[in-house]
């Protein structure tokens, strides 16, 4: 790529893949130093029920959890240490390398889908573009409710959506976080405990937070 003159190239990187270590890890941080490349996506491996990966993994040697947990701080450090910071829970660029592609999502920004069961966001409202995006099982928000057509292509509500709720999911998964005051609950404890964060009005998860950001969120928002 860089030989045809691209230079602005991102890598993926696997977190909890069977012998992973995290000695086996620094030979990543080895390669993405040599590459000079601009932008990192580093994921945590999950590995969904009833797939063949899952029937498998008993005959794998996956890395235990808080293994797995350790790695990723220790990709936050290292990448850090390498001029990628990071902006979201998976992804760290060097400065003024962010994916917009990724930003657009997680600011609630306007995007369109184009083809079947595309999602689109306009004006913060979800919905599936009306002349391609109808299917069976594809979900939309549309003047603020989410709807989706079954198998059987009955028109099914889910309620509204695209609230402060939302915004609050969304932007935590942002470094930057979100202004406290969309919070209704004190976020105080999580401070404490090393798992969020307080800086300028915004309140926004560390590394350690966003290992358990699921379980904080549903606090949160309970």
């Amino acid at each position: 790529a860089k030989a045809a003159g691209i230079t602005n190239i991102s890598l993926d990187v696997m977190l909890g893949t069977p012998k992973q270590t995290p000695d086996s890890l620094e030979e990543t941080f080895a390669f993405i130093a040599r590459m000079q490349v601009t932008h990192i996506s580093a994921y945590l491996l999950k590995i969904e029920p009833g797939t063949p990966f899952d029937r498998l993994q008993a005959k794998l040697a996956l890395p235990e959890e808080d293994t797995v947990c350790q790695m990723y701080l220790q990709t936050v450090e290292r990448l850090g240490q390498l001029g990628f910071a990071q902006y979201e829970i998976s992804n760290f660029a060097r400065p003024g390398h962010e994916g917009r592609h990724n930003l657009l999502y997680w600011n609630c920004s306007d995007y369109w889908g184009v083809g079947p069961a595309a999602h689109s966001c306009v004006g913060n409202v979800r919905l599936l573009e009306p002349y391609l995006g109808l299917g069976p099982s594809a979900h939309s928000l549309w003047n603020g409710r989410r709807f989706y057509f079954d198998r059987d292509w009955i028109w099914q509500d889910e309620g509204p959506g695209g609230d402060r709720e939302e915004q609050i999911l969304l932007g935590l998964r942002l470094n930057r976080g979100i202004p406290e005051d969309w919070l209704t609950r004190d976020p105080a404890p999580y401070i404490a405990g090393g798992f969020m964060r307080r800086a300028n009005g915004r309140i926004s998860l560390t590394p350690r937070g966003m290992l358990v950001s699921n379980t904080i969120l549903a606090e949160l928002l309970d």
